[in-house]
């Protein structure tokens, strides 16, 4: 059985992630621990730009509001009408967000509503992404099943590792169409993407219905453009930069 977690900050609560989860549970019984935080000020939240991070995110409200106990209650029933396995982790003190990312250790998978996480501020999302030990499947609030899945390959350790990640998280999903999409620049002497040989035996083996594409597009938004016009997919990438990540994520769940 997965240990799957998904976080709510404050009175944000995430309906897709909540969605996603039960279609989880319904593929494979999960248990799913709804991790609490308080409600914070981002003006000194997590961040990149001064190249430090704060030790903590200070707490705005100490105590639990009566929205984030009835946020509680309404996983609880949640999970409960759902016939989901779950426990509830509360962490209201200053040092929530380091309490989150121990939690990612000892979980298979972190869900986050790219909408709700910090009202949907994309760098906060960012800073989780690189900082989580665990998987992270960030959904919006509405969203179709996925039809395809989204294998984006760079030639890294990382990007390898995701898939393989993928595969063993979601053996149920592997049988839909799959695409390796590498968008770098191409071997100079043959054009070839990066270890073609040894990724191509990889994926062939994982997914039954796939494709490798090499896309050439313009810098800037023209992955996420691209994303964007495939339907309902499923997207699984490794540690990538950081503006690819604010890219997808502003395009994509704007």
């Amino acid at each position: 059985m997965n240990k799957i977690l998904i976080v709510f900050d404050g009175t944000n609560v995430s309906q897709g992630a909540f969605e996603f989860a039960r279609r989880l549970n319904e593929l494979e019984p999960i248990l799913l621990v709804g991790a609490f935080l308080p409600q914070t000020d981002l003006s000194e939240s997590w961040s990149y730009n001064a190249g430090e991070r704060p030790l903590h995110i200070p707490a705005v409200e100490p105590s639990v509001s009566e929205t984030v106990a009835e946020n509680m209650l309404q996983f609880e029933a949640f999970c409960k009408s759902n016939d989901i396995d779950f426990r509830i982790h509360e962490h209201f003190h200053q040092l929530a967000m380091q309490e989150l990312l121990k939690e990612t250790r000892f979980a298979h998978l972190l869900i986050v509503g790219s909408e709700k996480f910090f009202g949907g501020d994309t760098a906060c999302l960012t800073d989780l992404l690189h900082d989580a030990e665990c998987p992270v499947l960030v959904v919006p609030e509405e969203f179709n099943p996925p039809e395809q899945l989204v294998l984006a390959y760079d030639g890294s350790r990382a990007s390898v590792f995701a898939i393989r990640q993928f595969c063993f998280l979601f053996p149920g999903l592997c049988g839909l169409p799959a695409t390796l999409v590498y968008a770098g620049p191409a071997n100079d002497k043959d054009g070839s993407l990066p270890e073609e040989p040894y990724v191509e035996e990889l994926v062939a083996g994982l997914f039954s219905n796939l494709n490798i594409r090499h896309l050439e597009l313009a810098p800037g938004t023209g992955f996420a453009a691209w994303l964007s016009g495939l339907p309902a997919p499923l997207l699984i990438s490794g540690s990538f930069g950081r503006s690819l990540l604010s890219q997808v994520f502003r395009e994509s769940f704007a």
